[in-house]
């Protein structure tokens, strides 16, 4: 009886979770289309893109829908937004190479010295390959 219940609450978890795991992808997918090729969208659509993405992100368990947030921001040529969005990212995340790219891209225009300690941490979590 009391296995039956444990199996019962463990399948309930799983189910649970692949569906928000399948509700965070299809915020995301749509968020990718509602911006449009590269990021080269309107601000109404980015705006749209963005809301869905921090909807993807609400019940996520990852960082994904603020690293694809960022590179949108990226795209788009909003710096400062992409600059301190990585830069959350990067103190969340200190050993994760793709926050300390955002950073390095983000700051090459608006703070050319953070943008070369930024490229320098990334070259140490991922050096070249000789």
């Amino acid at each position: 009886m009391i296995g039956r219940l444990v199996l019962m609450v463990l399948a309930a978890a799983a189910l649970a979770w692949c569906i928000l795991g399948l509700r965070e992808t299809r915020l995301e997918n749509a968020a990718g289309s509602a911006a449009g090729a590269l990021g080269a969208g309107s601000p109404q659509r980015i705006a749209r893109a963005r809301w869905l993405l921090h909807r993807a992100a609400d019940l996520s368990s990852d960082r994904q829908p603020q690293f694809r947030e960022l590179q949108l921001l990226l795209l788009a040529g909003r710096a400062s937004e992409a600059l301190a969005l990585a830069r959350r990212l990067a103190a969340a995340e200190p050993e994760n190479g793709f926050a300390w790219f955002g950073v390095a891209a983000a700051a090459q225009s608006l703070d050319p010295p953070l943008a070369a300690r930024a490229r320098a941490r990334l070259h140490q979590l991922s050096p070249p390959v000789r």
